[in-house]
């Protein structure tokens, strides 16, 4: 047994919450929140703890945090695009593996990526994160991050683009259905599924090489594949006495997203850190959580269960926190989340000359 001395926390400070507490006289706040935390989690007096500070943490800290806003929309992937005549799987695979070539060289190469930018940010956001109370957590994340850029940038440079890569072939939907012609359309969404198949193939080989991508990615975006099945549709159409329906499911990620720390919760949420249960500090309320989580974990269970899966679900621990207090206002325990409680789903009337549709923004 490990004492409660020995035991060292895996944390993972969402953007929201970790901005509020290094910003500049935020001394009183951060105070608040140490208190309010270690009323909830004891042991964490014990003040060993790793803190987990993701490239997503990285770019929001230093400004970048619409990272994908401002440069995505030049990268341009549709070249990849799956179309009818791709008739055999090599003519898939060849295409996914061109896309996310094209996007990693995208990546690697940019300039607000290089050596010096990214120093010369860390530089200016330590001048704004000048809390005492939080000065250890500065060192621990910026100071880290400007360390090992100094030190082995080669090494934060691929890693860093293989995240972002990741992040934009996940959120890349290779097929725009609504212009696909109805007589294509199963043949393209067949086409979609293998896309799914190989991203998960992607997703083990790199974690087998140590590059730890985010799950939920992949996860978020397999839902969505089904959730906009004509299956799913007419199921809805069935179930509630509707000809023509618009379907909204709120709280999945958007392909806009502007936070990339986002997918990044869920995934430490589920999957651990250094093998040990997550602590995730965050934002984002309750019911944003659970929608994400019962997505994320109805997938993520059948992929550690499945035959040879080397996957392993590590459930933590997340704690909701009013950025304006650094208070804990809910915690919320991923072991206890069921993917079978069902996700939110609004549901619009339509008029007849309108197709049915699924939508997961406003």
């Amino acid at each position: 047994m490990t004492s409660d001395a020995e035991f060292c926390h895996q944390i993972f400070y969402e953007n929201l919450i970790y901005r509020a507490l290094t910003g500049k006289g935020k001394e009183t706040l951060s105070i608040q929140h140490y208190d309010s935390l270690t009323s909830h989690i004891p042991t964490l007096r014990n003040g060993h703890y790793k803190v987990h500070f993701t490239y997503a943490s990285l770019l929001e800290a230093i400004g970048d945090g619409n990272f994908r806003e401002k440069y995505l929309p030049k990268l341009d992937l549709t070249p990849f695009l799956l179309t009818a005549s791709d008739i055999e799987e090599t003519d898939i695979e060849k295409k996914l593996a061109g896309a996310y070539k094209c996007a990693y060289d995208y990546f690697y190469n940019h300039e607000q990526l290089s050596s010096n930018s990214l120093i010369q940010k860390i530089d200016t956001q330590r001048r704004f994160s000048t809390s005492d109370a939080t000065k250890f957590l500065v060192s621990d994340t910026l100071i880290r991050y400007r360390k090992t850029i100094t030190a082995d940038f080669q090494s934060v440079r691929e890693s860093l683009a293989h995240y972002l890569t990741w992040d934009a072939v996940c959120g890349f939907p290779f097929a725009y259905l609504g212009q696909v012609p109805d007589g294509d359309q199963d043949t393209i969404r067949s086409k979609t599924r293998k896309v799914n198949e190989w991203l998960l193939r992607v997703f083990h080989d790199r974690r087998h090489q140590g590059i730890d991508l985010s799950s939920y990615r992949l996860i978020d975006k397999i839902q969505k594949e089904l959730l906009t099945s004509k299956q799913f549709i007419e199921k809805i159409e069935r179930e509630n006495g509707f000809r023509k329906v618009k379907i909204y499911i709120p709280n999945l990620l958007e392909s806009e997203l502007k936070d990339l720390g986002d997918a990044d919760s869920i995934h430490l949420a589920t999957m651990g850190m250094n093998g040990a249960p997550g602590i995730i500090l965050t934002g984002d309320t309750r019911e944003v959580l659970e929608t994400r989580l019962i997505i994320q974990l109805s997938v993520l269970r059948f992929l550690c269960n499945a035959e040879a899966s080397k996957l392993k679900l590590i459930p933590g621990e997340i704690y909701t926190i009013d950025p304006l207090t650094g208070l804990v206002k809910e915690k919320i325990l991923v072991s206890e989340i069921k993917e079978d409680a069902g996700i939110k789903i609004i549901l619009e009337e339509l008029e007849e000359s309108i197709s049915s549709f699924v939508t997961f923004k406003k």
